[in-house]
């Protein structure tokens, strides 16, 4: 007698695909021994002039840049290992200025941009936002010059998210010099607040750069400033609700000093900066209270005779990362300092790039490593994996692989994510009768263009940032064949399951339902092709759901 089994998940409210997110498994957000772990990857660019800016959503990796050979904003994500992992999309065909550095954020559901394009005869800071891959939702958000006449250019924009809106800071021209100003933003992107000003001395104020200051509750934006005849790091600080506190120098004394920037680590912020006070450029860092006060001393990170300029910092959730442009070798190359929570220096500046005039380096941190971008002065983006605690280990096999959504022609795949200690999981292959059919960072997979009443079997391995493979996977292998459809119905005023599924012929039919594909109680029998199972989207659990034939 002909038996089937059809899975499906309920989450409360909605149905759901299987997602078992990586961020279930161990973190060690320390770089221990930081070194190259994958040959550099082309990010897509042709011509970039300024910085390529870098985030991490959790799974992967997505780049924004400005590219001077078409003018435009482009977007790519890439796996942990900077192979690219989507092609490079153009989200906006507005006329963007490629001499100015986009910047990108995620907000748990996909990514906010903000960047320069023209308007009229000047140029103005827009803010997009964008879905999972690279989409734009809606429209283009027009932030400086809202709703008045434009008079000047705007240039530099920064965005912070603070897990309810945005914020985002720019150079403005409107009173003749060189001014700071901002524009908070709510979580759907609408304008609450915009063309605010920050810091309007007589004197040029230059380059804001911004984060979310989660222990007080705003945004802290520092930038350098000629207000007292040399250039020095001042700061300021916006609330959601637009009120603008301190306007205090930071960094002073008689050298100058240039481009800060920022990185908050819950309780405080880090930030770093390169100044001429040792009679070259170097690379400082400093600790602020989430206050946004200066605590304790600079401290020196790089102290060499040559030049270093153009940091950018990034928190781990346990020490901070700094990354610079620098000409210690002859050439400009990428190098990196860890800096402690506490303000201190951990080993010693490490060499990221060999290849001669990289420029503009940003970085973004996973779990166990960096993806670092940056640019050939006017020539192409790269990414490259930069690895913390990497050993010659494989990843461990991915388990309990399941198929759901079965139709005639279509399934999805699931698997539990793969476990590794030491390496980023840069994504999974998943084959078909042996053949590759996918590399995605998701531990799920919609397959399609299958046969009726055809079995096939699936295979998983995971690979992770340094390359290395799972191997042996026997529990990373299934079979399924396409058969009947078992279809979920919900509404959301309806606290319902209503099941039903394709006629196999059968006189009876038992259905089960359980928190795991492993782990199913039977709650109902009936010779019908439907079922109803009442109130189970009232308790918020994810269930799985099988009809089997009894064998009647």
């Amino acid at each position: 007698m002909k038996k089937m089994k059809l899975f499906l998940v309920v989450l409360a409210m909605m149905a759901s695909l299987v997602v078992f997110s990586q961020e279930e498994l161990f973190y060690w957000p320390v770089c221990q021994s930081p070194q190259n772990i994958a040959p550099m990857q082309n990010a897509g660019g042709s011509k970039i002039w300024r910085r390529s800016s870098i985030v991490w959503n959790g799974k992967d990796y997505a780049v924004v840049w400005v590219d001077g050979a078409d003018g435009r904003l482009h977007f790519r994500r890439f796996f942990a290992d900077g192979t690219p992992a989507s092609l490079a999309t153009i989200p906006s065909t507005l006329s963007s200025y490629y001499y100015n550095s986009p910047k990108i954020v995620w907000n748990g559901n996909g990514y906010a941009v903000a960047w320069v394009a023209t308007s009229g005869f000047f140029y103005q800071i827009y803010f997009l936002k964008l879905d999972q891959n690279g989409a734009p939702i809606g429209s283009e958000v027009k932030v400086s010059f809202v709703g008045i006449p434009e008079t000047a250019s705007c240039y530099d924009p920064d965005l912070a998210y603070s897990g309810n809106g945005y914020c985002v800071t720019w150079e403005d021209y409107r009173n003749a010099n060189a001014d700071i100003f901002a524009t908070l933003l709510n979580n759907s992107g609408a304008i609450t607040y915009s063309d605010t000003p920050i810091s309007t001395a007589t004197s040029n104020q230059y380059s804001p750069r911004i984060a979310w200051s989660n222990g007080i509750g705003k945004y802290q934006i520092v930038w350098f400033d000629y207000r007292s005849g040399k250039y020095e790091v001042y700061g300021s600080q916006i609330s959601p609700s637009n009120s603008v506190t301190m306007n205090n120098p930071l960094v002073s004394g008689a050298s100058d000093s240039y481009y800060p920037v920022l990185a908050d680590m819950g309780n405080g912020l880090g930030m770093a900066w390169f100044d001429s006070r040792d009679g070259n450029r170097e690379i400082y860092f400093a600790k602020l209270s989430a206050e946004g006060y200066k605590i304790g001393t600079d401290l020196n990170i790089t102290n060499n005779v040559s030049d270093q300029y153009n940091p950018a910092i990034v928190w781990t959730g346990a020490e901070f990362g700094v990354f610079w442009e620098d000409e210690r070798t002859g050439n400009s190359e990428t190098f990196f300092q860890r800096v402690s929570s506490s303000g201190t220096l951990l080993g010693s500046n490490t060499q990221v790039t060999y290849s001669g005039g990289m420029e503009l380096p940003d970085a973004a941190f996973a779990r166990y490593g960096y993806l670092a971008t940056g640019t050939m002065y006017a020539g192409a983006n790269y990414v490259l994996a930069l690895g913390c605690n990497w050993d010659n280990t494989p990843p461990s096999c991915p388990e309990s692989m399941m198929a759901y959504s079965i139709t005639g022609t279509s399934a999805t795949i699931s698997w539990l994510p793969s476990v590794e200690d030491y390496t980023d999981i840069a994504y999974y292959i998943l084959y078909r009768n042996n053949s590759e059919i996918a590399k995605t960072s998701d531990n799920y997979y919609a397959d399609s263009g299958l046969s009726l009443n055809t079995t096939y079997k699936y295979d998983v391995r995971a690979v992770n940032a340094a390359g290395l493979t799972s191997t042996g996977c026997s529990s990373a292998s299934m079979y399924l064949k396409t058969n009947a459809t078992l279809t979920l119905m919900v509404n959301k005023n309806d606290p319902n399951a209503h099941l039903y599924w394709n006629d196999e012929g059968m006189n009876n039919y038992n259905v089960f339902r359980g928190t795991s594909p492993q782990q199913m109680t039977l709650i109902g029998s009936t010779s019908d092709l439907k079922i109803d199972d009442p109130n189970v989207l009232l308790d918020n659990v994810n269930y799985f759901y099988t009809v089997d034939d009894p064998g009647q």
